[in-house]
C-alpha cells in the first residue's frame, strides 16, 4: 500500500502548503501543537543570531549575503550558517535571492534595536535561558522545593535584564508622560530612585534622558549591585548613579521625591506589606511609580499571545515563590497603604503602569 503524500499541495493561490496531519478539514489539535514546537524552533534560531552576531551582520551589510560570505566574515562554520540561514527562511526571519540571503527592513528593529519599542531579540533570549528553571520545576514538582535568583545562572538575570529594556523604552517615549505632573519633575534636581533596579541598565538610561535627577539604584542583590556599577563606570561620560543595596520589603530606604519598581514588585513576598514600607521612606508630595506585568487569569486574557507568554513566565514566579497580578491590584495596594490621586495606563499588551502620591 502507497503511504501518504507528505510532498504538499498547490493551492489555487499558487502556495505549496503541507496537508494537515489530521485530515483536510479544519484545523485540529494537533496541527497547533506541530505550529508550536515551529515556534520553538524560531526562538532558537533568532537566539543563534544573537549569540553570534548574524543578524547584526545582516543589517550592516549594504545588500544580500551567501552563507559563505556570512561564516567567512564572522569565522563561523559554513555548514552551521547554511543551516541557520534556511531555518530563518523558513520563519521568514529572512528573504532568499539565488544563493543570497537579506534580512527584510521591518525586522531589524525587533532583532538588532535593543532600545526600540518593538525589540524581541532579549525576548527570545529569556525563553532560551528559562531551560534552567524549567529543569528546576520539573525536578521539583512533587516537593514543591524553589530558588532565588543567587542560585540561577548568570546568564538567566542577563536575558531577564536583556528583555526587560523595551518596559524601560515605554516608560521613556510614552509612560511617564502618562502621569499627571511627572514630566515637570523629571525636569527638575530631585531625587529619582529605582527600587530592585537591578543591573542598572534602565537606570542608567533613565539617567542620561533626565540629567537634572539625582538618581540612585536599590537592589538586594550583591551581584546585581557589582554589574550595575560595572555598566555605570563602562559608560564613560555618562551619568553618575548612586548604587545602594537594600531590599523595597522592609529595609531602610533612600528618600527619595519619586520611586520605581519595574517588573518587581510581584516578587515581593506581601506587595501590600513593601508598598507600606516604601510608603514610610518617600518624600511628602513624593510619586510612587509601579511598572508591570498587567497579568489576568481570565480564559480569554489567557488565550491571547500576551497572555499565553505572561503564563508561561509563570513557572518562573512560582519557582521564585511570586506570582503576577492585574493592574488593579497594584491599585489597591497603594490607596490602602496612603497613597492619593492613584491611577494606571496601559502601555502594551504585556506592560502596565500604576501611580500615586503620598500627601504633603
Amino acid at each position: 500500500m502507497r503511504g501518504p503524500d507528505w510532498r504538499g499541495t498547490r493551492t489555487s493561490m499558487g502556495r505549496s502548503e503541507e496537508p494537515s496531519e489530521t485530515g483536510s478539514q479544519a484545523p485540529r489539535a494537533l496541527d497547533r501543537l506541530v505550529e508550536y514546537a515551529t515556534g520553538y524552533g524560531a526562538i532558537w534560531t533568532v537566539e543563534l543570531g544573537r549569540r553570534w552576531g548574524l543578524w547584526q551582520f545582516l543589517a550592516r551589510s549594504r545588500g544580500a549575503a551567501t552563507p559563505e560570505e556570512i561564516a567567512s566574515r564572522l569565522d563561523l562554520s559554513r555548514r552551521y550558517v547554511e543551516v541557520w540561514c534556511e531555518s530563518a527562511l523558513s520563519v521568514g526571519l529572512l528573504e532568499r535571492s539565488g544563493n543570497s540571503y537579506t534580512l527584510p527592513e521591518d525586522l531589524r528593529a525587533p532583532l538588532v534595536e535593543p532600545d526600540s519599542p518593538a525589540y524581541f531579540t532579549g525576548l527570545a533570549r529569556f525563553l532560551v535561558a528559562m531551560s534552567d528553571p524549567m529543569e528546576r520545576v520539573a525536578a521539583h514538582l512533587a516537593d514543591g522545593k524553589g530558588a532565588w535568583w543567587d542560585q540561577l545562572p548568570e546568564e538567566l538575570s542577563e536575558a531577564v535584564s536583556d528583555s526587560s529594556r523595551t518596559f524601560y523604552t515605554r516608560l521613556l517615549r510614552k509612560g511617564f508622560s502618562r502621569v499627571p505632573g511627572l514630566a515637570r519633575r523629571l525636569a527638575e534636581p530631585l531625587t529619582f530612585v529605582e527600587l530592585a533596579c537591578g543591573r542598572g541598565e534602565g537606570l542608567l538610561r533613565i539617567a542620561r534622558a533626565h540629567p537634572a535627577l539625582r538618581c540612585v539604584g536599590v537592589d538586594s542583590s550583591f551581584r546585581a549591585l557589582e554589574a550595575a556599577r560595572r555598566r555605570g563606570s563602562e559608560a564613560l561620560g555618562g551619568p553618575a548613579v548612586e548604587w545602594v543595596q537594600a531590599s523595597f520589603e522592609s529595609d531602610p530606604l533612600p528618600p527619595g521625591d519619586v520611586y520605581l519598581v519595574n517588573i518587581a514588585l510581584h516578587e515581593a513576598r506581601d506587595p501590600a506589606r513593601a508598598v507600606r514600607n516604601i510608603f514610610r521612606f518617600q518624600r511628602p508630595g513624593g510619586l510612587f511609580l509601579v511598572s508591570e506585568f498587567p497579568y489576568s487569569r481570565r480564559e480569554e486574557d489567557l488565550r491571547t499571545p500576551s497572555g499565553r507568554l505572561m503564563s508561561f513566565s509563570e513557572y518562573l514566579e512560582a519557582l521564585l515563590g511570586d506570582t503576577f497580578h492585574p493592574m488593579e491590584f497594584y491599585e489597591e495596594i497603594l490607596t490602602a497603604a496612603g497613597f492619593e490621586e492613584v491611577g494606571s495606563a496601559l502601555l502594551s499588551r504585556f506592560h502596565g503602569l500604576a501611580w500615586g502620591t503620598k500627601p504633603a
